[in-house]
């Protein structure tokens, strides 16, 4: 199996255990009280949340759970469940109570995470009076949010489909996801170039492992069945819900390749009492995934680092 060429301290980690799952958590302390709740997006594994979460641990307590299904942890699919933003929601809802989390809490979303945390607090309302911050890194707020090409979209709906299925998930590993094909295809395909663009020889080697790392601890089934529910399904049907009553801030890429910014704005109107936009100083989607703390604290806007600052 591929090393993931970012290390992780052994102090930084715990043990989650939930309905016959086990996965890992982030858990960084601090001398400050507040509590953050890092909920990554899809692709990703803790070792690729790490540097979010160093940078977070400079304004208070960080805490980060693999969701099932991504980072090695075993998906839903495992204990018989489909998954589905409501399974995600009270995953994490029951991660916060165990961990003891109620107070001073806030949460940072990054894309998927978003909708994971957005929903989560629709269906724990008890939980809004003591949070005291909503922010989302990139957030996604619903399907209409994409501004893919059709033929892209088509085909990455079709690639899901596929993938969600135990048979397909075999084939796709055995072939267009092994170590070989995965280098090749970041070395000739443009949207995995964008994220090798200007590294040096050394650092696009680290960054191959690093895809590699995070397919082969990532659940096929899983990967498949959340990016066709990013595509076609809402948090929650229109109007079914009230509005969550607590700002929303985003942390946005002015020319973000995959969303726009004006429908993620519209989306999240819909499910906040309040949005707010700020621009980080990136044009990509994502910082890179070797990126370390020094990196992302340079990505979060002034604006933001005030509210995680003041937020108590």
């Amino acid at each position: 199996m591929t090393e993931s060429p970012i290390k992780i301290d052994p102090k930084h980690l715990q043990e989650v255990k939930w309905r016959g799952l086990n996965g890992r958590a982030l858990e960084l302390r601090s001398d400050k009280k507040k509590n953050f709740v890092l909920i990554s997006g899809q692709h990703t594994a803790l070792e690729r949340a790490y540097a979010v979460a160093q940078a977070l641990n400079d304004y208070g307590n960080v805490y980060s759970p693999d969701l099932p299904g991504f980072g090695g942890m075993k998906g839903f699919y495992d204990i018989g469940l489909e998954p589905s933003y409501d399974l995600f929601a009270d995953y994490l809802y029951d991660y916060v109570v165990d961990r003891k989390l109620e107070f001073d809490l806030n949460f940072f979303g990054v894309s998927f995470g978003a909708q994971v945390v957005t929903r989560m607090l629709q269906r724990h309302p008890g939980l809004i009076e003591n949070v005291e911050s909503s922010i989302g890194f990139v957030g996604v707020g619903g399907p209409v949010d994409f501004k893919i090409p059709l033929h892209y979209k088509l085909f990455l709906r079709g690639l899901s489909n596929f993938g969600k299925t135990r048979l397909g998930s075999r084939l796709l590993r055995m072939t267009a996801l092994n170590d070989t094909m995965i280098g090749f295809n970041m070395k000739l395909f443009s949207m995995f170039k964008a994220k090798m663009h200007g590294d040096n020889n050394e650092a696009k080697q680290q960054m191959i492992d690093m895809e590699r790392y995070l397919w082969e601890v990532g659940d096929l089934r899983t990967h498949g069945k959340s990016t066709l529910m990013m595509f076609d399904d809402p948090i929650c049907e229109p109007g079914s819900e009230p509005q969550i009553n607590i700002e929303f801030n985003n942390i946005i890429t002015e020319n973000d390749q995959f969303v726009s910014n004006e429908r993620v704005a519209a989306s999240y109107n819909n499910l906040y009492t309040k949005y707010t936009a700020h621009l980080m100083g990136s044009t990509v989607h994502m910082p890179s995934m070797l990126a370390d703390k020094h990196v992302v604290a340079g990505l979060i806007p002034d604006s933001v680092k005030e509210i995680l600052t003041t937020a108590e």
